[in-house]
């Protein structure tokens, strides 16, 4: 894994163990197939106060949204990034989205390390 998509992936999880240490609940890093996530993004762009899903960004070889949802067991939300291979889209479907291959961040802690390994590499 190139040492920005890693800084990429750990600033997104450290955005997630923020969250969840703040009340909410974070569900992880999930990989969905393309059509699934237009349709997800499609569903996103329905105003809905209780469950939500919107665009994070993308790099060159993956898209990432963030899915929301309010109602739980707990009053907690529970967030999850999703993400897909930007080449399974179609072509200009993600212009205008903020580009994440510019984004630096510090190198990641232990723990955050620790879930990078387990997302694995861009590149498998």
């Amino acid at each position: 894994m190139s040492a920005m998509n890693a800084k990429m992936i750990g600033m997104l999880i450290f955005g997630l163990a923020i969250g969840y240490s703040s009340g909410c609940r974070a569900r992880g890093i999930e990989h969905v197939t393309p059509e699934q996530f237009q349709a997800l993004v499609k569903e996103g762009q329905i105003a809905n106060t209780a469950h939500w899903t919107q665009p994070i960004g993308a790099t060159q070889k993956r898209a990432y949204v963030e899915q929301g949802d309010m109602v739980s067991s707990t009053g907690a939300p529970r967030l999850q990034v999703l993400w897909t291979e930007a080449g399974g889209l179609p072509e200009g479907y993600l212009a205008g989205w903020d580009s994440l291959d510019q984004v630096g961040a510090a190198k990641p802690g232990s723990a955050v390390q620790n879930l990078l390994d387990k997302v694995g590499s861009e590149d498998k």
